[in-house]
């Protein structure tokens, strides 16, 4: 059962007593790496042109807010049994509206255990010491936080310096322009270190469980100058382990690119139950994957990256080079015309023909195929826009979400839906987008797939269609995906190279 967030925050405070002086984990399996344990990615991270395909999970919580164990314990339960789960880097985005209470708790803690208590720094400062513990070229810790709105769903923001939370820009408005200014200004060191405001210009957004939390889904999407930049990600997060295929909100992925933001896709943990799931106790973390019990899921976010190493990382997310996987060592990557990897922009006029590159690999389950989807110059209004009259009596505590989507869907019909009619996921774009496949066989295969550049107007605002892939490994009834970053498009500004005689496909 999840410790909720409003609980801690009403005063039930009594998760563990680890938080007022953090005791690390030790593992009782000896040294990290040891030799003969299993591993859920036996043949490490692969490589695919410069770059490592790294593995982790960019949201995960701890006693810094709503989850049962300390980030201690859980930075170093990963960091030890890295190979087992065959993951590259952490992060822990606790959600920021608890970091003043969970301070003050610590604070509470070493009080009470008397003068020879060792202090306990600010929170933030602490999870800071911590990231630059665990920091190499083979596993690094991310700090971040969750932005918490429960009207407009939650965020992710990732290497800032600062940080901010819904008491300044959060639930207290039914508009996302707040949070969007904190997150557009230039940041400012804060004097007294504890990083509260001062600005979120240097982070890394990502858009958390779309399919979730209020109605108003971040003003429906609507995109803001100022914080595209930084908003790089987007969870397709579904459900946990095996059983969860063919069950997440990558639709959201399709709709948040058609709105005009340039995200990539990730598929997180958002795990809490360390302990009380077993997962710490757990001395084979890389025997399985389930639904969260012993083992954690099989979900992973790749990071197309030189190195774990915190600046790589952060040089990656912010070139949208990411991809999402429904198991631990299913990946995928793609590339677009002169070699410009996913993320990237490539020139092409409507009508042309662009050779995209599908890279993939997985050592446990046969590749068999891949889709390409594109804009196809739709804008998918009928697909996503709709109102939420059942879900909000499952979710009355976010009433004013309810009524505020209600109100704008009335007024013009434009208010997103959470999910489709009948309560599924958006799991997959709206019908007539999947505008190429191609097949795929054995563990690792490359193909080139030929898209057209469409000849109707982009629904982005800065007029660019977009493609990505989707990889298919496993049983065709029920098939493992991942699901790569973007290629926006742009027509050529010169020469635009197809050939000697200027016909033919770009590649």
């Amino acid at each position: 059962m999840n410790i909720s967030r409003r609980t801690l925050l009403r005063g039930g405070l009594a998760l563990t007593a680890g938080l007022a002086i953090p005791q690390a984990y030790a593992s009782s399996a000896g040294p990290a790496l040891l030799t003969g344990r299993p591993s859920l990615r036996p043949g490490g991270p692969p490589r695919v042109g410069p770059y490592r395909v790294l593995a982790g999970s960019l949201h995960d919580h701890t006693t810094d807010s709503d989850g049962d164990s300390t980030s201690e314990a859980v930075a170093a339960f990963l960091h030890d049994y890295r190979q087992d789960l065959g993951i590259d880097y952490c992060a822990l985005t606790d959600h920021s509206d608890a970091f003043p209470v969970a301070y003050q708790r610590a604070l509470d803690g070493a009080q009470a255990a008397g003068p020879g208590a060792v202090p306990v720094p600010d929170l933030w400062q602490r999870q800071g010491v911590l990231a630059q513990q665990y920091r190499s070229a083979e596993f690094s810790l991310v700090r971040g936080f969750e932005w918490t709105n429960d009207q407009q769903n939650h965020l992710n923001v990732l290497f800032s310096q600062n940080w901010t939370s819904r008491a300044t820009t959060g639930d207290g408005w039914l508009q996302m322009e707040p949070f969007w200014t904190w997150l557009a200004t230039d940041p400012v060191t804060d004097p007294t270190g504890t990083g509260l405001g001062f600005g979120g210009g240097d982070g890394i957004g990502i858009f958390n469980h779309p399919g979730d939390k209020g109605a108003l889904n971040w003003d429906d999407y609507g995109l803001h100058a100022g914080a595209a930049e930084r908003m790089a990600l987007i969870e397709i997060h579904g459900s946990f382990g095996r059983t969860g295929r063919l069950d997440s909100d990558a639709g959201w992925y399709w709709f948040a690119l058609s709105r005009g933001w340039r995200v990539s896709p990730v598929m997180n943990w958002d795990f809490h139950e360390w302990a009380l799931g077993g997962v710490l106790a757990n001395r084979t973390p890389g025997a399985s994957y389930d639904e969260g019990r012993t083992f954690l899921p099989g979900q992973r976010s790749l990071v197309l990256a030189t190195s774990a190493l915190p600046g790589a990382l952060k040089e990656a997310l912010a070139a949208r080079r990411t991809t999402a996987t429904e198991i631990p060592d299913l990946w995928a990557s793609l590339r677009g015309p002169g070699g410009v990897w996913q993320g990237g922009v490539v020139e092409g006029n409507p009508g042309e023909t662009l050779r995209l590159r599908v890279d993939a690999g997985s050592a446990t389950e046969p590749l068999y195929g891949v889709q390409i989807v594109g804009d196809n110059g739709l804008d998918g209004h009928d697909h996503y826009y709709g109102d939420n009259p059942d879900w909000s009596q499952s979710h009355n505590q976010l009433t004013p979400s309810y009524l505020e989507q209600h109100r704008r869907y009335v007024v013009d019909g434009d208010a997103t839906r959470k999910r489709r009619p009948g309560g599924t996921r958006h799991d997959g774009p709206p019908p007539s987008t999947v505008v190429a496949s191609a097949p795929l066989s054995g563990a690792r295969d490359s193909v080139t797939v030929e898209v057209t550049v469409p000849t109707r107007p982009s629904p982005r605002p800065d007029g660019r269609h977009f493609f990505y892939a989707i990889v298919y490994a496993g049983e065709r009834s029920f098939p493992a995906r991942a699901w790569t970053g973007p290629l926006l498009t742009t027509p050529h500004s010169g020469d635009d190279h197809r050939g000697d005689d200027g016909s033919g496909p770009r590649d």
